[in-house]
């Protein structure tokens, strides 16, 4: 007999998923945060979307941070050729 998800493992799937398309760290940590009380698969998988979209935001983010640190020293961005 399968289970009725609850609205809060259906609402962190669709945050989950949502998280890919805008507001990936808002949407992925909403995700995480409520399906991370409920035990259904859906709700399992609402939290792995927005684990792996808040891990792969910060490595960009740290990426960005990186090149921008590296960049300035030499003088990409102050417009001389």
């Amino acid at each position: 007999m399968t289970e009725e998800a609850s609205p809060r493992a259906v609402a962190s799937l669709v945050l989950g998923i949502l998280s890919y398309l805008a507001c990936p760290l808002v949407f992925g940590i909403a995700a995480i945060v409520l399906g991370s009380g409920e035990r259904s698969g859906i709700a399992r998988a609402g939290v792995i979307l927005g684990w792996i979209n808040v891990a792969l935001s910060i490595l960009i983010l740290l990426l960005v941070v990186i090149v921008a640190v590296f960049a300035i020293p030499i003088g990409v961005f102050s417009g001389s050729h």
